[in-house]
């Protein structure tokens, strides 16, 4: 299941800022961070 959410929050960001921020967000942040970062972008589109 998580993998399945990963895939769908690392389309939305891809989609919306690009792959080179997901490309960074993958070098600069530790996993565990990246999801609190896209579950935020998340919460901001609804």
């Amino acid at each position: 299941m998580k993998d399945v959410i990963f895939r769908g929050l690392e389309a939305l960001v891809i989609e919306k800022c690009g792959m080179a921020a997901w490309d960074d967000l993958l070098e600069k942040m530790h996993l565990k961070v990246v999801f609190i970062f896209l579950q935020k972008v998340i919460q901001m589109k609804k």
